[in-house]
């Protein structure tokens, strides 16, 4: 069992990281869960960090969808009732992506 989300992407008063960027991966009420150096650009760094904090929402969406659509008939799917799962797996996407 892991860590319910949200995670969240925060910054701590620490000593800075040698050549690289810092970030942490708090818990929704701010303990730390992840802490990691990288080195690199500071976008790329970032990107990383917003998909680690996303995962537990990439989860969420993919058990929904996978059950929501083991269950769905042909019919089902002609009358658009995969909507939902396709709304929550693109809402997690972005949320990856940062958009």
């Amino acid at each position: 069992m892991h860590t319910p989300g949200p995670w969240r992407i925060a910054r701590w008063a620490r000593e800075p990281c040698v050549d690289g960027f810092e970030q942490v991966i708090t818990d929704s009420r701010g303990h730390g869960l992840v802490v990691f150096c990288q080195k690199g650009e500071s976008k790329k760094v970032e990107a990383n960090a917003r998909l680690i904090a996303s995962a537990p929402l990439l989860l969420e969406a993919a058990e929904v969808a996978r059950k929501m659509l083991l269950s769905m008939t042909s019919e089902d799917f002609s009358k658009g009732a995969d909507r939902p799962a396709r709304q929550a797996l693109k809402a997690a996407i972005k949320a990856a992506k940062g958009e």
